[in-house]
């Protein structure tokens, strides 16, 4: 909570809420810059005035950034592990077809040969 924070906070709440804000706090102190005064010399209180306010202390934001900084570092992580087994399994899948492939056309030119030649042979289709 930064001394702004405080104050703009403390600007905007109604009459009713300042009144309670005043007696929870148990200090008098009647406009919203004696609050930000006492909060810049009495930095040891700004979890006491955060929390009454509803807003967060600087910790609690840093605590938070980093929570959430620590999140998507795991979620980049988690996406960098489904993209490398994807990225594996494309690349079994190239060498199983380029195999498979290979096998294919041997077969095909063993078989393609003899067939050829006897196609020639009936066809009377000299083969070179």
């Amino acid at each position: 909570m930064t001394p702004e924070e405080l104050g703009q906070t403390l600007k905007m709440i109604d009459h009713n809420e300042h009144l309670a804000f005043l007696h929870k706090f148990a200090e008098k102190r009647d406009i919203p810059e004696d609050f930000v005064e006492y909060f810049v010399y009495h930095p040891e209180d700004e979890r006491l005035l955060a929390h009454l306010l509803g807003l967060q202390t600087e910790e609690e934001k840093n605590t938070s950034a980093a929570i959430s900084s620590a999140h998507s570092a795991k979620m980049s992580a988690i996406w960098a592990a489904v993209c490398t087994i994807i990225t594996i399994a494309a690349l079994a899948f190239t060498v199983f077809q380029s195999c498979n492939n290979r096998q294919t056309r041997r077969a095909h030119q063993s078989v393609g040969g003899e067939s050829g030649e006897a196609v020639h042979a009936l066809t009377g289709a000299h083969h070179r």
